[in-house]
């Protein structure tokens, strides 16, 4: 059987995208031996390692940022609007001292049930952030996390809906959707309009921008 097939099949992986993802970082060794190739046949029985738990997407992506830029300090509230299957959240629990995700799509309502159950700092609020009432989630945030899939200029004024959350100084994450497009400065100058300092932008790949800024005085 395939690599990817099998580490689904005895449940060590949760989905095959997820098994290639896993085999491609080079986190798999089979009987001893680190393999990068999904297609690889592995035997019945054959003796798996992996280098770290099976997690979402995101919390790859959010311990990049943190490793770059500090983004999240130990006794932080953060707020994570489109938390999608929670990796976000999983990797904001281990240092932050509460941890509030935003989540429209019933599609996630499971895997972040688990999540909440799991880590006690961690909560879940189901709604559309574009019209919620956001008197339910309380405010004094040091940081606000936005990887929501949609065009940038509108991602960024969801962010500025949830500002008033904020506290002063407290630091924004805010994940700009590409595509095609290669000019991130009209977001840059959009996310300063909105009373923000942009302190770092990581630009991992072409598809994607980071842009961790912090909230002015005032």
């Amino acid at each position: 059987m395939r690599l990817d097939e099998y580490l689904v099949s005895e449940g060590y992986i949760a989905s095959r995208s997820r098994a290639q993802r896993y085999i491609g970082r080079g986190l798999v060794t089979v009987n001893g031996v680190v393999v990068t190739k999904q297609s690889r046949q592995v035997p019945p029985g054959s003796r798996i390692e992996i280098a770290e738990a099976d997690r979402p997407e995101g919390w790859f992506k959010l311990k990049g940022i943190q490793e770059r830029s500090g983004l999240i300090s130990p006794g932080d509230a953060v707020l994570d609007i489109g938390s999608s299957a929670g990796g976000f959240l999983i990797y904001a629990s281990a240092i932050a001292s509460r941890v509030v995700g935003i989540e429209y799509s019933e599609e996630f309502r499971p895997q972040l049930t688990s999540v909440a159950e799991e880590h006690p700092n961690v909560s879940v609020v189901y709604g559309d952030a574009f019209t919620m009432d956001l008197s339910q989630l309380g405010a004094g945030f040091g940081v606000i996390l936005n990887d929501m899939t949609v065009e940038p200029s509108a991602s960024i004024e969801i962010t500025a809906r949830f500002l008033p959350l904020l506290k002063e100084g407290g630091r924004v994450m805010q994940v700009l959707k590409l595509d095609k497009i290669r000019d991130v400065e009209p977001f840059l100058k959009l996310l300063e309009g909105k009373g923000l300092k942009i302190v770092n932008v990581i630009r991992p790949e072409k598809k994607e921008a980071y842009v961790v800024a912090v909230k002015r005085a005032g």
